[in-house]
């Protein structure tokens, strides 16, 4: 983490505000939170920027504190598995999205972005498969 850092930081044509500590980790958020305080310790002594901590939305209110500890950012990852012919279901699930996002960027002080987010997988109906241009079409509709 310090050679990219120093690496980074030597690099004075490049813009760039922020280091990201670990992509989609997989684990809960607490299993890594000495590593996070450790490199971001050495993030800002190599390099002076920012830090992100990456998750999925239902590990963000475990994450918000850690985030919130170490004035990082939090990268939220967000990917539906929902019935392509069940628009009711989007309806909960993006309204799930939005519960967590809200309650972590408070807890964060806003420090909140949606790093991914896509609508592409069709879950649980048995179809599997991305979404049609139709379906992508009416779900945008939707969200509007």
């Amino acid at each position: 983490t310090a050679a990219m850092a120093s690496l980074l930081a030597s690099r004075t044509r490049l813009a760039w505000r922020a280091v990201e500590l670990l992509n989609e980790p997989g684990e809960a958020p607490s299993l890594y939170a000495s590593y996070y305080e450790a490199a971001a310790a050495v993030v800002r002594q190599h390099a002076g920027v920012d830090v992100v901590l990456c998750s999925w939305t239902y590990q963000l209110e475990e994450l918000a504190p850690i985030a919130s500890r170490l004035g990082a950012w939090m990268d939220v990852h967000i990917y539906h598995h929902v019935a392509r012919a069940a628009p009711e279901l989007w309806a909960s699930e993006f309204a799930s999205d939005l519960r967590q996002m809200a309650t972590a960027a408070r807890a964060s002080e806003g420090r909140l972005l949606v790093g991914e987010y896509t609508l592409a997988l069709a879950g649980g109906d048995g179809e599997g498969g991305s979404f049609t241009d139709f379906e992508l079409l009416q779900y945008a509709r939707w969200q509007a």
